[in-house]
């Protein structure tokens, strides 16, 4: 910055809120994929239909719409910044950030118990391909309807690759502190959020002094 030091808040609250924005787009593809891995689940274990599994996705497609709807009006009411780069609103950006940082750990919860411990019990591709075992893993590991085991097989290893690996170990780290802390998008938020305003809209309507 060659010693504009004054600029350096503005800079890193800028860095900040364009990277929490970015989130609205990207945690709301995750969402999207724990929302078909969990109901391909439910059809391969047969309980696709219950009341309770639909409640369950149901919420997981409230996080997903949620998170992208705040990323949508963070970038419709933005502002302009020098030249005419748009910055989108920094309390949108960072409630919907916020809200994909705390939910994507309850939607992790919830593919998990939709789709079972086969998650990171399901047996390997060795056992599958071996002649003594193969015939066992074929006929209790049939999804329901008759879908094929090696079908359920791969849909469990994905989960598993997604949510229970090193990498979905990394993506729950990601999502919770990627761009910046929970507490730090609550700053933020306080900090831009029309407090004043919505304190004199009180006082006007309540009569108050």
């Amino acid at each position: 910055m060659c010693g504009e030091w004054e600029c350096a808040g503005r800079l890193v609250e800028l860095f900040a809120t364009f990277h929490r924005h970015t989130y609205a787009g990207a945690k709301a593809a995750m969402f999207d994929l724990l929302i078909g891995a969990a109901a391909l689940a439910a059809e391969y274990n047969g309980v696709a239909g219950a009341r309770h599994i639909q409640d369950k996705l149901t919420d997981l497609m409230q996080y997903a719409e949620l998170t992208y709807a705040a990323g949508v009006a963070a970038a419709l009411e933005s502002t302009l910044a020098g030249p005419g780069t748009a910055v989108p609103d920094p309390v949108k950006t960072n409630a919907g950030k916020n809200f994909a940082g705390v939910k994507f750990y309850d939607a992790l919860r919830v593919v998990h118990d939709i789709a079972g411990g086969l998650v990171v019990t399901m047996p390997g591709e060795a056992d599958y391909r071996h002649p003594a075992t193969q015939p066992y893993l074929e006929k209790y590991l049939r999804g329901a309807k008759g879908l094929p085991a090696l079908d359920r097989i791969k849909l469990f290893k994905f989960i598993r690759d997604l949510t229970a690996s090193d990498l979905g170990g990394m993506w729950m780290v990601e999502s919770l502190h990627g761009g910046g802390s929970l507490e730090a998008e609550k700053l933020a938020m306080r900090a831009h959020y029309p407090l004043e305003q919505a304190k004199r809209l009180v006082r006007t309507l309540a009569r108050l002094a």
